[in-house]
């Protein structure tokens, strides 16, 4: 399987900014990816905007959510916010698969090194939500 759109996993532990969905509408190919939201007021957000493969990701059932859309993902980009909500996803995406994961810093407030000890593989500073090199790559 190659790294197409519909193989990248884009997580959102915490809240999905106006800016990141416009940055992603960019991209010719935005609706084949699939997307991991914290509520349904999110998930609502993305498919007013146009996405489809849109999950809503639940405190208890997060586990579940990760083994059903794995199985096709070849890559997860985890879009920071938060940094625990961040922790958290990271140690849960490790504890299932061993699949690249990068993670989407909008600022320096955190020590990158706390994500790259919990798993991430690359955690890059990007203020301007523009990921579409990480899409094609």
């Amino acid at each position: 399987m190659t790294n197409e759109p519909g193989n990248i996993l884009i997580m959102f532990p915490d809240k999905v900014s106006e800016a990141f969905i416009t940055k992603l509408k960019m991209c010719d190919y935005y609706t084949s990816i699939v997307s991991c939201v914290p509520n349904s007021y999110e998930a609502n957000r993305l498919l007013n905007a146009g996405f489809h493969s849109v999950y809503v990701m639940n405190y208890s059932d997060k586990r579940k959510l990760i083994e059903m859309v794995g199985p096709f993902i070849q890559k997860i980009i985890i879009v920071e916010s938060g940094f625990l909500e961040c922790c958290q996803t990271i140690e849960l995406i490790r504890s299932v698969y061993t699949i690249p994961v990068y993670v989407i810093k909008t600022d320096t407030l955190y020590i990158t090194r706390v994500y790259k000890e919990l798993g991430a593989d690359y955690v890059i500073h990007n203020k301007t939500g523009n990921i579409q090199f990480l899409l094609t790559s």
